[in-house]
């Protein structure tokens, strides 16, 4: 895949998810779910996602996914890459135990259907 994910940091309310780019690639075929367990087992209840938008991300760029709420932003980076900050507008952290895992699906096609 050509994003990974380098850590969740749950340090503040500012949590967030960063993500390190290994290939060129768009990210509009990423979605990045949250995990959750029932009885003490990995469920396939999958509470939250977040669809990203279509931009271009190039080798060494980082994305930084915050669970609250602002303004999507980039900005050069010490390593003279790009880091890509995005906001998922939730009211609540996302990964609250040890337990939880970032869930990172590139889906092969997305089609919508208006309802």
């Amino acid at each position: 895949m050509e994003i990974q994910v380098v850590k969740v940091d749950r340090a503040n309310e500012n949590e967030l998810v960063v993500m390190k780019v290994i290939e060129d690639c768009n990210l509009w075929p990423f979605i990045l779910f949250d995990s959750t367990f029932e009885d003490g087992e990995l469920s396939n209840l999958n509470r939250h996602s977040y669809m990203f938008p279509n931009q271009d991300v190039k080798t060494g760029d980082f994305v930084l996914l915050y669970t609250h709420d602002g303004q999507d932003n980039h900005y050069s980076n010490r390593a003279g890459s790009t880091t890509w900050e995005f906001y998922w507008g939730l009211d609540v952290n996302v990964w609250n135990t040890d337990r939880d895992e970032v869930v990172l699906v590139k889906s092969a096609e997305v089609k919508r259907y208006p309802i």
